[in-house]
């Protein structure tokens, strides 16, 4: 996949080392800003499945685009918005600028991540316009809950619950595989068990395998299968980039958990 990043650094070691290690990636970071807010900047402290994170949010938190029509949307087939409870500002702003990209022809993915404040305010406004869901099980579970779910509720009730919103609603459950669910289907997919070393970064590699199976017009049973397969192999080097398997890699993998 051909992929731009739309964001925001500071003007700092940190910023200028993102960039530089993004581009030597290929990535078209030609729309990141640099601004006066320090680089976004987390420590996380991993042991294994478990892990806690701290988190400067800095220049994370910028303001929102300033996309007034379809033709102020950078070109792309389709837009993934990340961090919803860390980018508060652009988070506000979505319910404006998601109908602008649709309008501009992109499918549009969400992955929320945790809401630092355990309330997940905000996703009712913005789940209309999102075409897929991407949380962990437990953001499926406290953001259904948000919603006026079921407290307490099981993973595929949830799901439902955020399903009727709008979205196809795609879980990671770790171990468990994933779960997605629609409004009028249901595919599960058990995943290759692993030991992991370190799980940062596993669901955003998950997401990234994910969309970009569909993008290659791949079913939805075979873009299950190729995220978990890409989760798992990035949980068994430490970082959230060390294990990030490449397309041949991730192939073979697949190839051999269907």
């Amino acid at each position: 996949m051909r992929v731009g990043l739309l964001a925001a650094v500071g003007d700092d070691v940190f910023g200028a080392e993102t960039l530089r290690l993004l581009r030597e990636g290929g990535v078209d970071c030609s729309r990141v800003e640099v601004g006066p807010e320090p680089t976004g900047l987390s420590v996380v402290l991993s042991d294994g499945p478990s892990r806690a994170t701290l988190t400067l949010v800095g220049a994370i938190d910028s303001p929102a685009p300033s996309w007034h029509s379809p033709a102020d949307v950078p070109p792309a087939r389709h837009v993934h918005v990340s961090s919803f409870f860390l980018q508060r500002r652009r988070a506000a702003a979505l319910p404006r600028l998601l109908p602008l990209v649709r309008a501009a022809g992109a499918t549009i993915s969400l992955d929320t991540n945790l809401d630092p404040s355990g309330r997940y305010p905000g996703l009712a406004e913005v789940l209309p316009f999102v075409d897929l869901l991407l949380p962990n099980a437990q953001e499926c579970l406290a953001s259904a809950a948000a919603l006026g779910g079921s407290v307490g509720a099981d993973l595929e009730s949830a799901a439902r619950t955020l399903a009727a919103a709008g979205p196809t609603v795609v879980v990671k459950d770790g171990a468990e595989g994933a779960l997605l669910v629609g409004p009028d289907r249901v595919l599960r997919e058990p995943g290759t068990p692993v030991v992991p070393v370190d799980t940062t970064g596993a669901g955003d590699t998950f997401d990234a395998a994910f969309v970009a199976a569909l993008l290659e017009g791949r079913g939805e049973a075979e873009a299950l299968l190729r995220a978990c397969a890409a989760g798992a192999l990035s949980t068994l080097h430490t970082g959230g980039t060390a294990g990030q398997p490449t397309a041949e890699e991730l192939l073979a993998a697949s190839s051999r958990s269907a």
